[in-house]
């Protein structure tokens, strides 16, 4: 608990991209299975809800919703430093400028050497430490990083990360509600809208099935999984994938890195999943 100071088978269905997935973080409800890679030490994850973090299901330190993502929360008796990560490949919208933007929030810490740091394509475009706590410090308040040079419309992993170094200064970041604005444009994320293009792919790590969601795709699509080698393991195609949604039999893939292609309409869309048994 954490401490607080303050060659498968694949179904297809239909249901009914914006480019990030979950950005809110509530689909971590739904049997774990969220758009994220997550990461931490101590914790397996930084996504919290109040029971899940707090053991109280009335507890609630989100932006909105019920779940948030929290950095820190690591007394001395747990492994330091305390890391802990969430990331996902996203596609940036090809504009002129802009910004990855996130509620945030530093709960409690004063520790110099914790911090906050925003991730594009491995380069760290913004670091928040204990310093910050004259924006952040009261409540949630936005975060705008620039993304300008990444918007080409290409896919680029995007990567939230917070490092707690001391036990006996408890840091608590909380983070909420991601979303980029390009040209003025607010994208909330996946399927906030329905006329955006693509697919969303969940959960990520997978085990024993790959979800893939559809958006305003139209007509026949061939989905193709290969491994990190580019030997193909699967391939489907369908005949109409609008709005469908497809489930993939992953239990006999093996541990590794996986890229899921949908190419439809003379596009390509390319996403990347971990399997993990």
């Amino acid at each position: 608990m954490k401490h607080i100071t303050i060659a498968a088978g694949c179904l297809l269905s239909f249901s009914a991209m914006a480019q990030l997935g979950d950005p809110g973080f509530e689909m971590a409800g739904e049997d774990g299975a969220t758009f994220w890679t997550q990461e931490s030490t101590n914790y397996g994850t930084p996504l919290c809800d109040g029971a899940t973090c707090l053991g109280d299901a009335n507890a609630n330190f989100s932006h909105s919703g019920a779940w948030w993502m929290w950095f820190g929360g690591t007394n001395s008796s747990g492994t330091l430093p305390e890391i802990g990560a969430i990331e996902q490949m996203a596609t940036v919208p090809s504009g002129s400028s802009g910004t990855l933007d996130m509620y945030v929030w530093i709960a409690a810490g004063s520790a110099a050497n914790d911090n906050l740091e925003i991730i594009v394509d491995g380069n760290t475009l913004h670091t928040i430490t204990m310093a910050d706590t004259v924006t952040f410090g009261a409540d949630y308040a936005q975060l705008n990083v620039d993304i300008s040079s990444y918007c080409d419309g290409g896919q680029h992993t995007v990567r939230v990360q917070g490092q707690q170094n001391d036990g006996s200064d408890i840091s608590n970041i909380f983070v909420d509600d991601v979303s980029m604005t390009i040209d003025g444009n607010v994208i909330v994320g996946l399927f906030e809208g329905p006329d955006a293009e693509g697919f969303a792919l969940y959960p990520n790590p997978a085990n024993d099935r790959i979800e893939l969601r559809f958006g305003n795709l139209h007509g026949e699509a061939m989905v193709t999984v290969a491994d990190i080698t580019g030997k193909v393991v699967s391939t489907q195609r369908i005949a109409q994938v609008e709005q469908g949604s497809l489930t993939c039999d992953s239990r006999t893939f093996p541990n590794g890195v996986y890229v899921v292609t949908v190419e439809q309409g003379g596009k390509h869309y390319a996403q990347r999943v971990v399997v993990a048994h």
